[in-house]
């Protein structure tokens, strides 16, 4: 085999060739990093998208929560009022039922002092 030797054109055309190589790889991963980045902030992108819609549906859904909530303590009848209704009625109710029977047992009276009558 024969032995190159060095001469000063061999030796630059060896370097420059060396450095066009390492230029071609910088730019291969340059343009690989590129391409990366330009993919990340994509996907970036459409999780920012998809969080912001679940985001607002989560605040229209907190929203009818609390409609839903102020419209309940709004119809619904505080538990002591409630109480205080069922009082009176059942006072009510109490009274009715006492005139009722008060005017039955009037009407058995009535009925025995004709049947007395009639039986003489």
């Amino acid at each position: 085999m024969s032995e190159e030797k060095w001469t000063t054109e061999t030796l630059k055309a060896y370097v420059e060739r060396l450095l066009v190589e390492h230029d071609k790889r910088y730019e291969q991963r340059f343009s690989s990093q590129q391409e990366a980045v330009r993919l990340a902030l994509a996907s970036m992108g459409v999780a920012t998208d998809k969080a912001e819609a679940n985001a607002e549906k989560w605040r229209n859904a907190a929203n009818e929560w609390r409609g839903a909530m102020s419209d309940r303590d709004r119809l619904l009848m505080p538990r002591i009022e409630t109480e205080q209704r069922l009082m009176a009625l059942s006072e009510k109710i109490n009274g009715i039922t006492k005139i009722c029977v008060g005017a039955i047992m009037l009407g058995i009276s009535v009925v025995t002092v004709i049947l007395l009558i009639l039986r003489q």
